[in-house]
């Protein structure tokens, strides 16, 4: 089974420091970022070997302006992407821009493949 290499990009220090708590005895290999910029900037570092990637809506800030990294993103990255915001509605517009389906943050520890 190919390793699994997660982008989480949440501007939320508590939420990412949980993220590295759930993540740190897994085989997982996880980065993270706080902003858009270093989203993308980390997305086109490691894009050959990323294989989900989980976002927030609002990062920073709280405006849905993770939208359009995820449709710049989607039509080459071949992995999962999924909508982790605490709105439905924005996790929803997310899903429509290209996100796979939406997920839970407290989820982030089972790593789905679908």
């Amino acid at each position: 089974m190919k390793k699994k290499v997660i982008l989480v990009i949440e501007d939320d220090v508590m939420m990412q420091n949980l993220v590295r708590l759930i993540l740190k005895n897994t085989d997982v290999i996880f980065y993270q970022a706080y902003t858009v910029p270093q989203a993308h900037e980390l997305f086109t570092e490691h894009k050959n070997e990323i294989t989900h990637i989980y976002v927030d809506g609002c990062v920073p800030g709280n405006s849905l302006n993770t939208l359009d990294l995820v449709r710049e993103i989607r039509p080459e990255f071949k992995g999962k992407i999924f909508a982790m915001s605490s709105r439905p509605d924005f996790n929803e517009i997310l899903v429509e821009a290209g996100c796979d389906r939406d997920i839970q943050k407290r989820d982030l520890k089972d790593i789905p493949d679908h």
